[in-house]
C-alpha cells in the first residue's frame, strides 16, 4: 500500500497540471458585443459618424460600405463601396452565450476592426438596387434595424485574468500536493 501511493500522488498531480494547462488555451481571447437598436433616427447616425464607426448596409443577402454618410430628418445618403477585406468576415454575428462573439488581435491577425463597425439591415420592401459607386438615399423608415459592434469588456477582461489566477492556484496545489506527500512519504519511511 506504501508504494500505490506516490504513483497515485504523482497521477493526480500530472492530471492536476493538464487540466490547468488546457485554461491557458482557453483564455486570453478578445470578445465584442451585439447592440441592436430597432429604430433608427439622424441623431443616431450622426453618433456612428462622431465615433468613425464603418457603415455596413445589407439587403437580402449582400453587404456595401456606405462611404461619406450624410442625412437629413428623413433620410440617410452616401456613396456604396465595396467592404474592405477586414470588414468581411464579421457580416453576421453568432449569437452564442458560450462562447461569445470573439475576434483575432495578435501579430499575424488584427481583426479589431470590427469594433468600428455598424451594420444597417434594410427591410425587404426597399426596392433599388445597390452597385459600387452609386449615391443612395435611404429612408430611415428602410431600415429594420441595426446592430452596433463593440467591445466585451467584462468578458475579455475575464478571459485575461483566469488563465493567469487559475494558473497560479493550479501551481500552488501541486506545490502544496507535492510537499505533503514527500512529508508523508519520508514518515513512512519511503
Amino acid at each position: 500500500m506504501k508504494q500505490d501511493f506516490l504513483p497515485r500522488v504523482k497521477k493526480l498531480m500530472l492530471t492536476f497540471l493538464a487540466l490547468i494547462s488546457m485554461t491557458f488555451f482557453q483564455g486570453c481571447k478578445f470578445y465584442y458585443q451585439v447592440q441592436t437598436e430597432n429604430r433608427i433616427t439622424k441623431q443616431d447616425i450622426r453618433r456612428y459618424d462622431s465615433l468613425n464607426k464603418y457603415l455596413i448596409v445589407h439587403k437580402a443577402d449582400s453587404a456595401w460600405h456606405l462611404c461619406d454618410p450624410g442625412y437629413n430628418k428623413q433620410m440617410l445618403f452616401g456613396t456604396i463601396s465595396s467592404l474592405t477585406d477586414d470588414h468581411h468576415k464579421y457580416l453576421t454575428t453568432s449569437y452564442d452565450g458560450e462562447t461569445g462573439n470573439r475576434y483575432r488581435k495578435n501579430s499575424k491577425k488584427n481583426e479589431s476592426a470590427v469594433l468600428s463597425e455598424v451594420h444597417l439591415f434594410l427591410k425587404d420592401s426597399f426596392i433599388p438596387r445597390f452597385a459600387v459607386g452609386d449615391s443612395v438615399q435611404i429612408a430611415f423608415s428602410a431600415i429594420h434595424k441595426a446592430e452596433i459592434y463593440e467591445k466585451d469588456k467584462s468578458r475579455t477582461t475575464v478571459s485575461w485574468l483566469l488563465p493567469g489566477i487559475g494558473g497560479a492556484l493550479g501551481i500552488l496545489v501541486i506545490t502544496l500536493v507535492a510537499v505533503n506527500s514527500m512529508n508523508f512519504s519520508m514518515n513512512l519511511g519511503l
